[in-house]
């Protein structure tokens, strides 16, 4: 069982995946980053791993356990030197590439909550929402997240030598 395929839309259907590879054991991919410049395709999973794939080799380079909930957005800046994680435990983590070292991390920056949906006259079910919904770079750098807070937010990173 593959959870990440790669398609090629031009050729016939049968045809079309043209590579598959297991990069998260227990419930699949939640969200990929494509790095076009060196190659690289990263998935964030349900368990918080996360996995590079090295689509030149076909193979996985790194494959680690970054957030203690799934990580449910990523996003590559633009210079392709970092990566910005978010975690439905309402973390955002900065990486640096190749070697997917952490610059900096943002803990509770969208807070999950937990509420109870009545799902009839007679019981309850309770329901938690997930911390970080979406984190972007912007094209300038800056870096913006969202979160089921219902917060939309600019965050200030730093990294060694320079300001976003």
């Amino acid at each position: 069982r593959r959870n990440v395929c790669l398609w090629d839309l031009l050729i016939p259907p049968f045809k079309a995946c043209v590579s598959d590879f297991v990069s998260h054991e227990i419930g699949g991919a939640y969200a990929l980053a494509y790095f076009p410049s060196r190659h690289l395709l990263v998935s964030g999973g349900k368990k918080g791993e996360l996995c590079t794939y090295d689509l030149r080799m076909n193979k996985i380079l790194i494959s680690k356990s970054v957030h203690e909930n799934s990580i449910r957005t990523l996003s590559a800046h633009p210079s392709e030197e970092l990566l910005v994680t978010g975690s439905s435990d309402g973390s955002v983590k900065l990486w640096s590439l190749p070697n997917f070292t952490l610059v900096n991390s943002f803990e509770n920056i969208h807070e999950r909550h937990t509420f109870v949906r009545p799902t009839s006259v007679f019981t309850a079910a309770p329901v938690t929402t997930h911390g970080v919904m979406d984190v972007r770079f912007h094209s300038s750098g800056a870096l913006y997240s969202c979160g089921s807070d219902g917060r939309f937010l600019e965050i200030g990173v730093q990294t060694p030598g320079s300001i976003f």
